[in-house]
């Protein structure tokens, strides 16, 4: 749940009310591809 706050994609009180353990894990999800596609663009950049 850190990370979904820390990234600020939902409050605590949101995740406790309105989304499912489905939908943070979905959202954890997304927060890990975004930083993945992050780092593959930077290491691109290195090389170019």
């Amino acid at each position: 749940m850190a990370l979904i706050l820390g990234e600020r994609l939902a409050s605590l009180r949101e995740l406790e009310e309105y989304y499912s353990y489905e939908d943070a894990l979905n959202l954890a999800e997304v927060i890990q591809v975004k930083g993945h596609n992050e780092y593959v663009t930077a290491k691109a950049a290195q090389k170019a």
